[in-house]
């Protein structure tokens, strides 16, 4: 799997917006969009948003965030793009032109209006859809688009989509090990520690499939893996058991961080991309649209399979009757629209 990002930058001064003129090499004209590039390997993207800001425009990111949305694009079933496009409202420095690409052939701030016409010619459509959304106001700040291709119509999700999962007083009303969960997460004030990196309980737990061997698995999203994992390592470094480790997880980068956590074993699992799009998440929410089909016969189901030893992915592809990898069949049918 080959798993690319980008970063991409809405640089404000007062009410108008960068946009910068390019011209790749299999483009047929020069076309209006805002600065960006490709992360390098082992770059942070935030990073590589600075670096790529001041090589399209010549101008210096002081500071970098909020998120304004990303988009992940799955060019082939083995090829895909997560792109991640910030604000940026304080940097210094005047407009200069040194792309060391040769691409940018103009830079200039435009007013609103402006920005959004020339937008509107960007020619390409998982680029100029969400960045026109945005612009106009018809997309909530952190939202996610899927595009599967070109062709077919995106899926936009809302960073509302993961709030009832973020807000963790559903486990205090919950089964004895759920509100035990809870309690230890409120004790080891995860929420809190973490806030800058929207943790998101995940898993078993969660669904109350999980068996005595469980442990909370928490997704977070973290631009700078190496930041996030010196932050976990000065919030929870002296607990036993603290444990950091780094994986490719379908051609993403990742960190997972693990201690013990008193009742329950502790692994939270960081990447450079939104929480919305990571793969427990996503898992989650088409796991628990299953288990709605039937309820508490089928959580006894998936746990008698789990307490046999197999994973939880495959124990719901089994049991439903879900045919292929599961991680990916689990993964689309998150994206799959209720009605459908």
């Amino acid at each position: 799997m080959i798993h690319r990002f980008v970063v991409a930058s809405l640089l404000r001064r007062d009410q108008e917006i960068l946009l910068i003129r390019q011209q790749g090499r299999a483009d047929a004209a020069p076309y209006w969009s805002i600065p960006g590039g490709v992360v390098d390997a082992d770059e942070a993207a935030t990073t590589a948003l600075v670096r790529e800001v001041w090589e399209e425009s010549g101008l210096i990111a002081d500071s970098v965030g909020p998120l304004a949305y990303a988009t992940w694009i799955e060019q082939t079933p083995t090829q895909r793009t997560t792109a991640l496009i910030y604000e940026i409202r304080a940097w210094t420095g005047e407009i200069t032109l040194a792309d060391p690409d040769g691409l940018v052939v103009d830079a200039a701030f435009f007013p609103l209006d402006w920005a959004i016409a020339h937008v509107r010619n960007l020619p390409y459509r998982p680029m100029r859809e969400p960045l026109l959304a945005y612009l106009k106001g018809e997309a909530t700040a952190g939202s996610v688009w899927f595009y599967h291709g070109e062709e077919g119509d995106p899926h936009c999700v809302s960073p509302a989509e993961a709030v009832p999962w973020q807000d963790l007083s559903y486990l205090s009303a919950g089964t004895p090990r759920q509100r035990t969960a809870f309690s230890t997460l409120q004790r080891l004030g995860i929420v809190e520690a973490l806030a800058a990196y929207t943790p998101t309980l995940i898993g078993t737990i969660p669904l109350n499939v999980d068996t005595a061997q469980s442990d909370l698995d928490i997704a977070c999203f973290a631009p700078d893996l190496d930041e996030f994992a010196a932050a976990a390592l000065a919030r929870y470094g002296d607990l036993t058991g603290f444990r950091v480790s780094r994986k490719w997880a379908r051609g993403v980068p990742s960190v997972i961080v693990g201690f013990d956590g008193g009742d329950f074993g502790v692994q939270i699992f960081a990447q450079p991309q939104p929480v919305l799009t990571q793969y427990g998440y996503r898992h989650l929410l088409a796991e628990a649209r299953l288990l709605a089909l039937g309820g508490d016969a089928h959580r006894q189901a998936i746990r008698r399979l789990k307490e046999s030893g197999v994973k939880t992915e495959p124990a719901f592809a089994h049991h439903f009757g879900i045919t292929g990898d599961p991680y990916e069949a689990l993964w689309t049918l998150s994206l799959v629209k209720k009605r459908d």
